[in-house]
């Protein structure tokens, strides 16, 4: 993520960004120029965190597909994924 602050933001204000970030668990990269300072923030755990929802969902799908599979068989559930998958498609694509 790059955080650019207001021109002229006070030390404080910086400061205070920059805690925040590392509270949330972002590793911080400051660049100070003239007028406006820029902060790059890095992190494993967080983004981990952001995408877990999506994590969850992707397997809920995939856990009810499997389900499926073992109560009518592969090809039926494959048959019926084909036929949606045309219904569904972007035609400009």
């Amino acid at each position: 993520m790059i955080v650019a602050m207001q021109e002229l933001a006070s030390e404080e204000q910086i400061q205070s960004v920059i805690e925040r970030l590392v509270e949330l668990g972002f590793e911080v990269h400051r660049s100070t120029g003239k007028v406006q300072t820029v902060l790059g923030a890095v992190g494993g755990a967080t983004v981990n965190f952001v995408f877990m929802d999506h994590f969850q969902r992707v397997a809920l799908g995939h856990f009810t597909i499997r389900r499926l599979e073992r109560t009518y068989g592969p090809a039926i559930i494959r048959r019926h994924y084909e036929t949606l998958a045309a219904q569904y498609a972007d035609p400009g694509i």
